[in-house]
């Protein structure tokens, strides 16, 4: 984890906990509490979602550039392209009409 991360959960929970406090000497109602924690659940869920998607997003373009890279330097390869069997078959069809 990084630093700036842990400051940020650690100042987020201390925040919490002083609502608690609060709520419990009954200066904050309790809504106000459950309406801050709410608050910072969804935005943290949110803020990890979008993180996991932009990380998958980053990975498939990985494997594409890489992949298209190994088919450039000739690593990655079909056995039997379309272009290349259809001149097969331009040359040998006409060496079996000759041979009947």
């Amino acid at each position: 984890m990084s630093g700036y991360f842990r400051i940020c959960v650690s100042s987020a929970v201390a925040f919490l906990e002083f609502l608690v406090a609060a709520a419990g000497a009954r200066i904050v109602a309790a809504n106000v509490l459950q309406g801050v924690a709410y608050r910072l659940l969804v935005s943290v869920t949110a803020v990890w979602t979008v993180d996991m998607a932009v990380l998958v997003v980053v990975m498939i373009m990985v494997v594409i550039v890489v992949a298209i890279g190994a088919m450039n330097m000739g690593l990655l390869v079909h056995r039997c392209t379309p272009v290349k069997s259809v001149i097969d078959l331009a040359r040998i069809i006409p060496q079996i009409a000759a041979q009947q």
